[in-house]
């Protein structure tokens, strides 16, 4: 009774915590956000489900034929139809339907680790790295399909632990891969390794039953195939110029989210201090777990970190870096931390010799969510009060009359003969360099806002949430 009572507890604990660290802003928060809206908008008009881009009212740059987030924009149109039978706004209704996915992915981590077999700490510690890693509450943020494409990466390990009969597995975990990659194409690849785990949970070796499940997967595939996205089968040539435009683009710079000259080690690099700084314990602790400690690995674990590490290895070779890439890897890493913590607990208690080891990576987990917590709450406070710091900020010091210099204009290397000038920066080299020739052309740098993300390397937070910005003034001739 104690331990049912200790679990109600811990959920009703970790959702009251969850739901105070979101926020349902009505604010557009980036470009991408019109996507959804003015898809379904043509949806609504056309009377049916075919959500190609160049149908609706679309930015020129997004206006063209395409099928990328297929299954998602209807998802979100079936949601948006629903929140306006209840009057509310777009964009909450999407940031609703975000909350309510997270809230999913964490009873599906949950009840996953119940069937790994994960004592209540294990459970709550996968549970709470969930709302607690710091992409989560960015991809909360956004109207944009990687809550959903998480929520899928989630059910994806689910079925790989629980669903071990011989039919029904590999057909449902086929389905719902497809499902994934009706979203994004990627998807494929980094859930590739939960249904391998599924392969090797259940012990199919031999030849025949495992061409015998590859086939049943694809069947089940198929099926979710066209059942997610019929339209882009119908017009597979508008589907294919959709991937084809995100290759390029993936192929390609994309200022500020890419470096002048990148390579693989300089994008491995950017990475690696992006997750870092907003997860960098969660991710030792979880990494070292799944490859080090053999009872973690006999739980899975080591099968759940591989999309996460096959996609620090592949997006390493693009030179462009969006940390929204790697949402779908996180759901597993979530579960393999949960397996790790679980195991960390029970050995502590076993003898003195691994009392010691045990209750010290227990005080690291903590501290691993309490860095986490900290990157989340900002983001959630930059978010909710999104202008109000660089505001008042810039009242405080007499700023207001300054104008702004956006990043198109650090990238073309625009410098006013003379005034003031406020200068926004993404910790990028663009900006870094725009604002070393307006110094030596007779700007005199006389106040700096540091952003929440300061010490963050370019992403999307300082992009669209929080930028640095720089104040400048060079006196003009009648000034003097």
């Amino acid at each position: 009774m104690q331990k049912w009572a200790l679990g109600v507890a811990c959920t009703i604990g970790i959702l009251c915590l969850f739901i105070s660290m979101r926020c349902l802003t009505n604010v557009n928060l980036n470009v991408d956000e019109t996507i959804p809206l003015r898809v379904s908008d043509w949806m609504r008009e056309s009377g049916t489900l075919n959500p190609n881009w160049a149908r609706a009212d679309l930015a020129e740059f997004f206006k063209y034929d395409q099928y990328n987030f297929y299954f998602y924009n209807i998802v979100a149109h079936i949601s948006l139809v629903v929140g306006s039978w209840f009057g509310a706004e777009q964009l909450v209704t999407l940031r609703i339907l975000n909350l309510l996915l997270q809230l999913a992915m964490m009873l599906v981590i949950g009840d996953c680790l119940r069937r790994l077999e994960a004592g209540t700490l294990g459970i709550a510690a996968g549970a709470l790295s969930v709302f607690l890693f710091p992409l989560m509450a960015q991809d909360a943020t956004m109207a944009r399909p990687e809550c959903l494409v998480a929520l899928i990466a989630s059910i994806v390990a689910w079925l790989s632990v629980s669903v071990p009969h011989r039919i029904y597995g590999p057909a449902l975990i086929g389905f719902t891969i497809a499902l994934g990659v009706a979203i994004k194409f990627s998807f494929l690849v980094f859930a590739a390794p939960l249904a391998i785990y599924w392969v090797v949970r259940n012990r199919v070796f031999k030849v025949q039953a495992l061409g015998s499940t590859i086939g049943i997967g694809a069947v089940g595939g198929i099926v979710g195939i066209v059942v997610a996205m019929p339209y882009a089968l119908v017009n597979f040539d508008v589907y294919l110029n959709g991937i084809e435009y995100l290759m390029n683009q993936y192929s390609t710079q994309h200022p500020p989210h890419s470096r002048a000259e990148s390579t693989f080690f300089s994008q491995f690099e950017w990475v690696v201090s992006y997750f870092s700084v907003t997860a960098g314990v969660f991710l030792i602790i979880t990494l070292f777990g799944a490859l080090f400690d053999g009872e973690a690995r006999e739980k899975g674990a080591f099968w759940f970190v591989l999309p996460f590490v096959l996609a620090l290895f592949y997006f390493s070779t693009k030179p462009v870096f969006f940390e929204r890439n790697f949402s779908q890897s996180i759901p597993p890493l979530c579960i393999a931390f949960g397996t790790v913590v679980d195991r960390f607990w029970k050995r502590s208690g076993h003898s003195s010799k691994t009392s010691g080891f045990g209750l010290a990576a227990m005080a690291v987990s903590g501290l691993s969510l309490v860095q986490m917590g900290y990157w989340t709450s900002q983001i959630t406070q930059a978010t909710e009060y999104i202008g109000e710091r660089r505001t008042h900020f810039q009242e405080e010091h007499e700023l207001t009359r300054f104008s702004e210099i956006g990043f198109s204009g650090s990238i073309h290397n625009l410098i006013p003969p003379c005034g003031e000038v406020a200068v926004l920066e993404y910790n990028d080299p663009w900006t870094e360099a725009h604002l070393l020739r307006l110094e030596q052309s007779g700007y005199e740098e006389i106040a700096e806002y540091r952003s929440r993300f300061s010490a963050i390397p370019t992403s999307t937070l300082q992009v669209n949430l929080d930028p640095d910005i720089h104040y400048l003034r060079k006196p003009c001739e009648t000034e003097l």
